[in-house]
């Protein structure tokens, strides 16, 4: 009877069926870029066990509760006021900044307007809970939980209006805004790195969750307050993670320094061997990101064009935009890894830099007049800019997921106005400052973050494929940004198709979290 059944017609065309789509998800899965993960996790794996009586007893000797306890307790006495910070002060804690500047070319995006903010600063005298704090040795590593307040973020702001993708109008508009931010946990990893006899801070990964935010607008009438939530606040998040890792970093590190560590040459043998692992995997990984990026011709990627509506003019309209010079990168800070999750999960990252970036807009601005439109040409360039990368494999599989996070910009970006608009720069040098040079650095930082999607089956990088033929400045294609948005759109469907099929053969996986878990009873409280 089973037999039967197995040969019936409609049971082999299921049987078929199920074939042919399990054929078609494996060879997507296979247009995934490898970084040989797996491989070099085993090769670290039993590095670990080779040297495990050496990693516990260097972990005895240097750290233990004492050691945790005496740093708690630095770190509650000092305030979190690095030794650097202090010596800058000339001794006075009071006149130290909170640090957190969120100001320059930071925006928000509402349902109809887009904030452009500038001197915004964190209220100085936040008050901090520290619910963990614990080294571990044996893998050089550092797990602290960290609750924040109430932070209140206060400063100016520049309105401009955005009714659709890609438009935007320009009317002066100032004000101040009060942000406030309730109940923030920041949970941190600090990877260390023992070098001659000293342990310090290499980098910070953390965690930033902001389970409510409030904001306010503080001008003559004060508006009632409004709620949003944590995606309305992105690129102030990823700015404020930044800022908040790079002062406990800078914190420990002072700390560190007056501490030496016993001479432990087996431990260092160990150390410099898994560094060096892990720095030639790094490499190589960023070699294969380069060559992808020559591949998809993503070396020049193509960007959305703009129109602003601005006085003085009737518009000024920013399009055959292009990016150069993603494939200059390089690792500019050893690697570190660790594991989660039971050995689920293995984590690779890194502080990479990009250098000599360039992002060309041509703009067109045309007069009220009449007059023939001044056209031109406007050239950012940036230097000296950092990110994190991360790899996540799934140790069983060897799937890898790679992510770039946008740190910080090292050196000041300059902008070059080429064309007649040169010499009227007066005319709209407030736009220039505050909205396009924000326009252009902000989408600069976005796309480096869509590296993260170079290893996938369509990343979401548009290749430049030169400028667009116009017959005269009214021919000006004021869809090119809803073409970029198909595009992207498109890319995003197919993406999640791919996702949808990797995850089919990847069901324990689908539910990976990287946030860590809470901590309900506080150790500390200042």
């Amino acid at each position: 009877m089973l037999r039967k059944r197995f040969f019936c017609p409609k049971n082999n065309i299921i049987i078929g069926f199920l074939l042919v789509v399990n054929k078609f998800i494996v060879c997507q899965r296979h247009c995934w870029t490898t970084f040989d993960t797996k491989e070099n996790y085993k090769i670290l794996k039993e590095l670990d066990d080779r040297y495990a009586n050496v990693r516990q007893n260097f972990h005895d000797t240097v750290g233990g509760d004492d050691f945790d306890k005496e740093m708690l307790m630095a770190l509650l006495k000092n305030r979190g006021i690095a030794e650097r910070a202090l010596h800058d002060a000339e001794g006075d804690w009071t006149v130290i900044p909170a640090g957190i500047n969120l100001g320059g070319y930071c925006m928000m995006k509402l349902p109809t307007s887009m904030l452009f903010f500038h001197r915004m600063k964190l209220r100085n005298n936040t008050i901090f809970r520290i619910t963990e704090l614990k080294n571990d040795f044996k893998n050089l590593a550092l797990h602290a939980r960290i609750l924040l307040n109430d932070l209140y973020l206060f400063g100016s702001y520049d309105v401009t209006t955005a009714t659709k993708p890609g438009v935007l109008g320009y009317e002066p508009s100032f004000g101040q805004v009060e942000i406030l931010l309730k109940n923030v946990k920041y949970t941190v990893e600090g990877r260390y790195r023992l070098l001659k006899n000293r342990l310090n801070i290499e980098m910070i990964v953390s965690e930033l969750h902001i389970p409510e935010i409030m904001m306010m607008y503080r001008n003559k009438n004060s508006t009632e307050e409004v709620q949003l939530k944590e995606k309305n606040i992105a690129e102030f998040s990823q700015k404020l993670k930044a800022d908040l890792d790079k002062w406990l970093k800078d914190y420990f590190n002072d700390y560190l320094m007056h501490y030496v560590v016993a001479d432990d040459k087996n431990f260092e043998k160990y150390n410099r061997e898994k560094t060096e692992v892990l720095n030639k995997f790094t490499d190589k990984t960023i070699d294969k990101i380069v060559n992808r990026i020559h591949e998809i011709k993503a070396n020049a990627v193509r960007l959305p064009s703009f129109t602003i509506y601005i006085a003085h003019f009737k518009e000024i309209r920013l399009r055959d935009g292009v990016l150069r010079g993603l494939d200059n990168i390089y690792r500019r800070a050893i690697t570190t890894a660790n594991t989660e999750r039971d050995y689920t999960f293995w984590n690779v990252d890194t502080v990479v830099g990009f250098s000599d970036l360039k992002l060309i807009y041509r703009y067109d601005a045309i007069l009220k007049s009449g007059l023939p439109p001044v056209t031109g040409t406007l050239i950012l360039t940036a230097d000296e800019l950092t990110a994190h990368m991360r790899l996540t494999s799934v140790i069983d599989s060897g799937d890898t997921d790679l992510s770039f996070k946008f740190l910080e910009q090292r050196k000041p970006e300059s902008l070059i106005v080429e064309g007649p608009a040169n010499r009227m720069i007066s005319n709209f040098k407030l736009i220039l400052e505050r909205h396009i040079i924000a326009i252009m650095s902000n989408t600069l930082m976005h796309n480096i973050n869509m590296l993260s999607t170079i290893s996938r089956c369509v990343p979401l990088l548009t290749a430049y494929t030169g400028p667009k033929d116009l017959d005269s400045y009214n021919k000006i294609d004021e869809n090119d940004n809803n073409i970029d948005d198909n595009e992207i759109n498109n890319k995003n469907v197919n993406q999640g198709n791919e996702e949808l099929q990797r995850s089919s053969i990847e069901q324990p996986q689908t539910d990976k979290i990287l946030i860590g878990t809470t901590s309900s009873e506080p150790v500390r409280s200042n």
